[in-house]
Protein backbone atom coordinates (compact mmCIF):
# COMPACT_ATOMS: atom_id res chain seq x y z
CA UNK A 1 0.00 0.00 0.00
CA UNK A 2 1.01 3.66 -0.18
CA UNK A 3 1.94 3.99 3.50
CA UNK A 4 4.41 1.08 3.43
CA UNK A 5 5.94 2.44 0.20
CA UNK A 6 6.34 5.87 1.82
CA UNK A 7 7.90 4.33 4.95
CA UNK A 8 10.36 2.38 2.79
CA UNK A 9 11.42 5.58 0.97
CA UNK A 10 11.80 7.47 4.27
CA UNK A 11 14.00 4.62 5.56
CA UNK A 12 16.24 4.77 2.48
CA UNK A 13 16.63 8.55 2.75
CA UNK A 14 17.41 8.33 6.47
CA UNK A 15 20.01 5.64 5.78
CA UNK A 16 21.68 7.80 3.11
CA UNK A 17 21.78 10.82 5.42
CA UNK A 18 23.33 8.79 8.26
CA UNK A 19 25.89 7.26 5.86
CA UNK A 20 26.91 10.68 4.54
CA UNK A 21 27.51 11.94 8.07
CA UNK A 22 30.29 9.37 8.49
CA UNK A 23 31.44 9.25 4.84
CA UNK A 24 31.61 12.69 3.17
CA UNK A 25 30.96 12.73 -0.59
CA UNK A 26 32.28 14.92 -3.39
CA UNK A 27 29.96 16.78 -5.74
CA UNK A 28 30.38 13.92 -8.24
CA UNK A 29 28.99 11.46 -5.71
CA UNK A 30 32.27 9.72 -4.87
CA UNK A 31 33.61 9.26 -1.36
CA UNK A 32 35.77 12.26 -0.45
CA UNK A 33 39.10 10.77 0.55
CA UNK A 34 42.55 11.95 -0.33
CA UNK A 35 44.95 9.62 -2.12
CA UNK A 36 48.16 9.09 -0.15
CA UNK A 37 51.51 8.30 -1.68
CA UNK A 38 52.90 4.85 -0.91
CA UNK A 39 56.36 6.02 0.15
CA UNK A 40 58.56 4.80 3.03
CA UNK A 41 57.35 7.54 5.41
CA UNK A 42 53.68 6.73 4.77
CA UNK A 43 54.32 3.00 5.31
CA UNK A 44 56.21 3.80 8.55
CA UNK A 45 53.28 5.91 9.83
CA UNK A 46 50.82 3.17 8.87
CA UNK A 47 52.91 0.53 10.66
CA UNK A 48 53.29 2.66 13.79
CA UNK A 49 49.54 3.31 13.82
CA UNK A 50 48.85 -0.44 13.47
CA UNK A 51 51.24 -1.24 16.34
CA UNK A 52 49.65 1.44 18.54
CA UNK A 53 46.22 0.03 17.70
CA UNK A 54 47.35 -3.51 18.59
CA UNK A 55 48.89 -2.27 21.86
CA UNK A 56 45.62 -0.50 22.72
CA UNK A 57 43.64 -3.64 21.85
CA UNK A 58 45.91 -5.78 24.01
CA UNK A 59 45.59 -3.32 26.89
CA UNK A 60 41.78 -3.42 26.72
CA UNK A 61 41.62 -7.18 26.07
CA UNK A 62 44.01 -8.29 28.85
CA UNK A 63 41.48 -8.07 31.75
CA UNK A 64 39.02 -10.20 29.78
CA UNK A 65 41.64 -12.86 29.06
CA UNK A 66 42.74 -12.97 32.71
CA UNK A 67 39.30 -14.28 33.68
CA UNK A 68 39.90 -17.55 31.84
CA UNK A 69 42.54 -20.14 32.50
CA UNK A 70 43.98 -22.71 30.12
CA UNK A 71 43.45 -26.26 31.35
CA UNK A 72 45.51 -29.17 30.09
CA UNK A 73 43.66 -32.26 28.93
CA UNK A 74 45.40 -34.76 31.20
CA UNK A 75 44.03 -37.84 32.96
CA UNK A 76 43.10 -35.91 36.11
CA UNK A 77 41.05 -33.30 34.25
CA UNK A 78 39.27 -36.04 32.26
CA UNK A 79 38.45 -37.83 35.51
CA UNK A 80 37.11 -34.61 37.05
CA UNK A 81 34.97 -34.03 33.97
CA UNK A 82 33.46 -37.52 34.30
CA UNK A 83 32.86 -37.01 38.03
CA UNK A 84 31.06 -33.76 37.21
CA UNK A 85 28.83 -35.52 34.66
CA UNK A 86 27.97 -38.29 37.13
CA UNK A 87 27.20 -35.76 39.85
CA UNK A 88 24.95 -33.85 37.45
CA UNK A 89 23.05 -37.05 36.58
CA UNK A 90 22.59 -37.90 40.26
CA UNK A 91 21.23 -34.41 40.99
CA UNK A 92 18.89 -34.60 37.97
CA UNK A 93 17.52 -37.96 39.07
CA UNK A 94 16.77 -36.59 42.53
CA UNK A 95 14.36 -34.09 40.94
CA UNK A 96 13.14 -36.39 38.11
CA UNK A 97 12.62 -39.96 39.35
CA UNK A 98 13.15 -42.67 36.72
CA UNK A 99 11.61 -46.10 36.35
CA UNK A 100 13.74 -49.22 36.11
CA UNK A 101 13.42 -49.03 32.30
CA UNK A 102 15.06 -45.57 32.30
CA UNK A 103 11.94 -43.56 31.49
CA UNK A 104 10.72 -40.65 33.57
CA UNK A 105 8.36 -41.96 36.23
CA UNK A 106 5.05 -40.23 35.64
CA UNK A 107 1.58 -41.61 36.17
CA UNK A 108 -0.31 -42.60 33.03
CA UNK A 109 -3.66 -40.86 32.64
CA UNK A 110 -6.67 -42.59 31.15
CA UNK A 111 -7.67 -41.38 27.68
CA UNK A 112 -11.39 -41.16 28.31
CA UNK A 113 -13.85 -38.41 27.25
CA UNK A 114 -13.59 -36.59 30.58
CA UNK A 115 -9.77 -36.47 30.44
CA UNK A 116 -9.86 -35.21 26.84
CA UNK A 117 -12.39 -32.52 27.85
CA UNK A 118 -10.18 -31.36 30.75
CA UNK A 119 -7.13 -31.33 28.45
CA UNK A 120 -9.01 -29.28 25.81
CA UNK A 121 -10.34 -26.80 28.41
CA UNK A 122 -6.82 -26.40 29.82
CA UNK A 123 -5.43 -25.85 26.31
CA UNK A 124 -8.07 -23.19 25.54
CA UNK A 125 -7.43 -21.43 28.86
CA UNK A 126 -3.72 -21.44 28.09
CA UNK A 127 -4.32 -19.95 24.62
CA UNK A 128 -6.60 -17.26 26.06
CA UNK A 129 -3.95 -16.37 28.67
CA UNK A 130 -1.25 -16.27 25.95
CA UNK A 131 -3.38 -13.98 23.77
CA UNK A 132 -4.04 -11.69 26.74
CA UNK A 133 -0.33 -11.37 27.54
CA UNK A 134 0.77 -11.18 23.89
CA UNK A 135 -1.73 -8.54 22.72
CA UNK A 136 0.21 -5.47 24.00
CA UNK A 137 3.37 -6.69 22.26
CA UNK A 138 1.54 -7.22 18.95
CA UNK A 139 -0.03 -3.76 19.09
CA UNK A 140 3.34 -2.01 18.75
CA UNK A 141 4.06 -3.69 15.40
CA UNK A 142 2.37 -3.02 12.09
CA UNK A 143 1.70 -5.63 9.43
CA UNK A 144 3.40 -4.78 6.14
CA UNK A 145 2.43 -6.49 2.92
CA UNK A 146 5.24 -8.00 0.90
CA UNK A 147 4.10 -7.27 -2.64
CA UNK A 148 6.12 -6.33 -5.73
CA UNK A 149 5.51 -2.59 -5.26
CA UNK A 150 7.03 -2.46 -1.77
CA UNK A 151 10.10 -4.44 -2.90
CA UNK A 152 11.13 -1.70 -5.35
Amino acid sequence: DMESKRMKEVGKLHSQIEYQKDHPMTLEGRLDYTAVADDPETRRVRDVTMMASEVEYERKDKPRREIYQTVTDDMESKRMKEVGKLHSQVEYQKDHPMTLEGRLDYTAVADDPETRRVRDVTMMASEVEYERKDKPRREIYQTVTDDMESKR
